[in-house]
């Protein structure tokens, strides 16, 4: 991984749900028109939803993982019966990944688990999946599901501008990192380890808008004061993810529109909470 650049504490703040309101307007007006492609309306239909993220940790350790909601009904649900799940590197062997016993919808693979998973910035990974008369996916019960994406390498230590202190928030720049189609993720992890505050939760099933709203896109961010409820040492470790969703061409006409994939590196800041 090439060593990261600390961007300027200067950046204006810029805060804009505006990408999310022109997705939901071009869905609205595609579903109100019939002049919208095939693809498009299979997209916009499918209850299908898929989050598939490959990260390469601080320390170099890759991990690919894919996330499965049905949103068929008004209480979205996880997806826990795909087969086939597995990730690709351009021109290279597929890699399957392993369904998650401790977490629903879930299925993961680590480059400690299978050294076949490597991280290539400028080259592209497909996530792929299949599912067999699966209720839940509506008129895309047996379909085969592929989502694809670009790695990045071009990771971001956040500037600390505040006092981390026991209680308190902390605020953190990181410059005009997050423009075009690259997010962030932003993971906080206290003093034995243990996460403590992940911006990107893909714990719960709720799967609408909000979901990639969560994303960083602004120059800075707040992280809140019930990540540091002990003193100690804290890491506060920054994903610069290239991201792919909705009705991006690499997407299969399958997934659902609300469906994204990414993958990018990790700058980290060690943070002492006093």
């Amino acid at each position: 991984m090439k060593q990261p650049h600390v961007l300027p504490q200067f950046a204006r703040r810029v805060r804009s749900a505006l990408p999310l309101v022109l997705v939901a307007l071009l869905a609205q007006g595609l579903a109100g028109q019939s002049c919208g492609t095939k693809e498009q309306q299979q997209k916009l239909a499918s209850p299908v939803q898929a989050l598939g993220n490959l990260y390469e940790h601080p320390g170099g350790v890759v991990e690919a993982e894919l996330v499965l909601v049905s949103t068929k009904e008004k209480e979205h649900v996880f997806l826990d019966s795909a087969r086939e799940v597995q990730v690709r590197l351009e021109y290279g062997e597929a890699i399957p990944l392993t369904k998650d016993a401790s977490r629903a919808g879930r299925w993961a693979v680590t480059s400690t688990e299978n050294p076949a998973l490597t991280f290539s910035a400028g080259k592209r990974y497909a996530f792929s999946f299949r599912l067999e008369d699966e209720p839940l996916a509506g008129d895309q019960g047996s379909s085969y599901f592929q989502g694809e994406v670009v790695a990045i390498d071009d990771p971001v230590i956040p500037v600390a501008t505040s006092n981390a202190a026991q209680g308190f928030s902390l605020d953190l720049d990181v410059g005009q990192a997050f423009t075009g189609s690259r997010r962030g993720v932003l993971r906080v992890f206290g003093p034995t380890g243990a996460l403590v505050h992940d911006n990107f939760d893909l714990t719960h099933p709720r799967f609408d808008g909000s979901k990639h709203a969560e994303l960083i896109q602004q120059p800075k961010i707040t992280v809140p004061a019930s990540a540091f409820q002990t003193a100690g040492n804290y890491r506060v470790v920054l994903y610069t993810m290239n991201y792919a969703a909705g009705f991006d061409e690499h997407l299969s006409a399958e997934l659902g529109w609300l469906s994204g994939f990414m993958a990018g590196s990790a700058g980290e800041l060690l943070v002492e909470v006093k």
